[in-house]
């Protein structure tokens, strides 16, 4: 990167940025720590820079040292507006950083709710779960067991059909105990929709998000593993858990003293050794 790109990129001038993009410059020419304009721009709080670079189509996930973005610099440094112009853009919020204590395993929502940023960071969660579980298709079983009263059946039916954008809290209140008589499948493509209710609505109250915790507050050696969480838990990909461990920072800042001692301890460990295990 020219000294005058890397000064035009800390300083905001736009201007000086519109002549150089017109001049045909490469617009993710990196420093020699690596970053480009945009992480420049975003670590310096240039908000009018980092519209710009951004509208003529610069890298948004671009990362540097301990695996730092544009989005986490902004983070870092505690400009919510630029972050969350990031994220509005499409900036990636599942990278994690590396190497400094400050950053190691810490993603933009993890960031976001350090500085914070609590909107901005139930935001950033909202999307974690948004692209990771995009793919799941609809469940062809909706229960998979032969001992189910009538009234539990009808809790696991009454998904029956939904995709699980349209799952809403009321939805979760009235059928609190579904996510227990879900089949393997229908709960591996119902878990976004139950995480994501709450954080739409702000809402923490819930008995399933007890049930969630309570499946994942557990010994953190897998020949401890039983039969129910074995096929579920295990075969979510290593983003789907990633933004289950970004609503688990929500619950916690939420309701920091509603479960057991270390209780988010134990299942960020839990969490931590299914994603290992997925790589």
């Amino acid at each position: 990167m020219r000294k005058q790109w890397r000064d035009a990129a800390i300083g905001g001038a736009t201007g000086l940025i519109k002549k150089m993009l017109a001049e045909a410059q490469e617009i993710d020419n990196r420093d020699r720590y690596g970053q480009t304009a945009l992480m420049l721009s975003a670590m310096h709080g240039r908000a009018a820079a980092v519209d710009l670079l951004v509208e003529n189509g610069a890298d948004l996930n671009v990362t540097a040292k301990y695996g730092l973005s544009a989005l986490m610099l902004a983070l870092v440094n505690r400009h919510a507006g630029i972050a969350a112009a990031l994220v509005e853009a499409g900036a990636d919020t599942s990278p994690r950083g590396t190497g400094a204590p400050g950053f190691a395993g810490k993603t933009a929502g993890d960031l976001a709710r350090e500085a914070g940023f609590a909107g901005l960071a139930d935001a950033i969660a909202l999307d974690l779960i948004a692209r990771a579980f995009t793919d799941r298709a609809l469940p062809t079983t909706m229960t998979d067991s032969k001992q189910l009263s009538d009234a539990e059946y009808e809790e696991a039916m009454s998904f029956d059909g939904l995709r699980w954008q349209e799952v809403t809290f009321e939805r979760i209140e009235r059928n609190s105990d579904a996510v227990f008589w879900f089949s393997p499948e229908a709960f591996r493509y119902y878990l976004p929709g139950l995480l994501s209710a709450g954080l739409k609505e702000n809402r923490w109250d819930a008995n399933c998000y007890d049930a969630l915790i309570g499946m994942l507050d557990r010994s953190a050696k897998p020949d401890y593993w039983d039969d129910f969480f074995l096929p579920r838990w295990p075969l979510l990909t290593a983003a789907e858990l990633s933004a289950v461990a970004g609503w688990v920072g929500w619950l916690e800042s939420a309701q920091p003293d509603a479960f057991h001692d270390n209780s988010y301890a134990r299942v960020r460990e839990t969490l931590a050794l299914l994603m290992a295990r997925r790589g």
